[in-house]
């Protein structure tokens, strides 16, 4: 997937988040983005919360693994702001509020053809209150459960 060795730059054989950023930056969605405020979040990989974090907010391979570091293409292009999650601390109100990685991979992506009514997407009305409630319930994780929904 990966060439190249590093020392003059190592580039991807498929479409990547820098392909996206290259057709994003133009377009005045881009400009409403860096407005809105990018924000690259990390936190400590023995948090109880660290797969969740990751699939809310997302994040990049190593780049000592794939030689290309596309947090901070990333940052560079949108001017992120990093935002260290505390694993003893409440999440900031305005977590949900600003793109991050998982926002950026999805941005810009429409659907180029049609799809028959009711298979579009799985239907998440009844997941997501689902998986809040859980977290919710088994919120183990003291001031930082911040989730919640009534089971239906």
């Amino acid at each position: 997937m990966f060439i190249g060795d590093g020392e003059g730059g190592a580039r991807s054989q498929v479409l990547d988040i820098h392909n996206a950023i290259s057709h994003l930056h133009r377009k005045p969605e881009w400009k409403a983005l860096k407005e809105q405020g990018v924000r690259l979040y990390t936190w400590a990989p023995d948090d109880p919360l660290a797969d969740i974090f990751l699939m809310q907010f997302g994040d990049y391979p190593n780049p000592d693994e794939i030689l290309i570091h596309y947090r901070d293409l990333l940052r560079e292009a949108s001017e992120a702001t990093e935002v260290k999650i505390d694993p003893a601390a409440e999440l900031p109100a305005d977590v949900f509020d600003h793109p991050s990685i998982a926002f950026m991979s999805r941005c810009g992506i429409q659907r180029h053809y049609a799809v028959r009514a009711g298979w579009d997407t799985p239907d998440s009305s009844r997941a997501m209150p689902r998986i809040l409630t859980i977290l919710s319930v088994a919120g183990t994780y003291g001031p930082r459960t911040f989730l919640s929904s009534s089971s239906t």
